[in-house]
């Protein structure tokens, strides 16, 4: 058995805002660094063989608070860019943006947001970064990325479907644990603190 420690970052001023965040760079707030500070705690006496981030200043934030040595920063695990529409909040793109919000409510698994990408050209983008890890050498690693990362992760590894992969609520800085026995995928825990 192998296991996989998804790790979403601690919540910043545009989580606590209920803003769309994205690939805008942006650290941590005060409750963010809290958060990483409780989980630095409960891992520090579990084993990590591999840690790998997404390459987002608020990710690398969280496994530079939690983690001490080498950490691999990967774009392939970024959120998903949400073009014009990052730094909003729903509400005010359903009234600035009403036409563009109903076409892209439709069919938000393909459809991208104006100027960024779907959902399924982020999910592809983080599955093959968790592709690449699985074809390497761990007992356990730990992944610090992002919420929509993290639900397309599940989606497509134990529920086998991008659809559905919002069924998973994923706190910040919290810990999911994705293992695998060969091939086949069963998630452990979910939003661990």
């Amino acid at each position: 058995m192998i296991e996989i420690l998804l790790i979403r970052h601690g919540e910043t001023s545009y989580n606590k805002d209920g803003r769309f965040m994205g690939i805008t760079d942006i650290g941590l707030n005060s409750e963010g660094r809290r958060q990483v500070r409780g989980l630095k705690k409960k891992l520090s006496k579990v084993e990590i063989d591999l840690v790998l981030s997404s390459d987002l200043q608020r990710c690398r934030e969280t496994a530079g608070l939690i983690f001490d040595g080498d950490i691999e920063y990967h774009p392939l695990l970024r959120e998903m860019n949400f073009g014009r529409w990052e730094g909003e909040r729903w509400t005010d793109i359903k009234e600035k943006d009403e036409k563009e919000y109903l076409r892209w409510k439709k069919n938000w698994i393909k459809r991208p947001a104006p100027g960024g990408e779907s959902f399924t050209e982020m999910s592809l983008r983080a599955v093959s970064a968790i592709d690449g890890l699985l074809k390497r050498e761990f007992t356990r690693a730990a992944v610090v990325t992002h919420g929509g990362c993290i639900r397309s992760i599940l989606g497509h590894y134990i529920i086998g479907s991008l659809k559905n992969s919002w069924r998973f609520q994923v706190d910040n800085g919290a810990v999911t644990r994705l293992c695998f026995n060969d091939a086949y995928g069963y998630l452990r825990t979910l939003n661990e603190k």
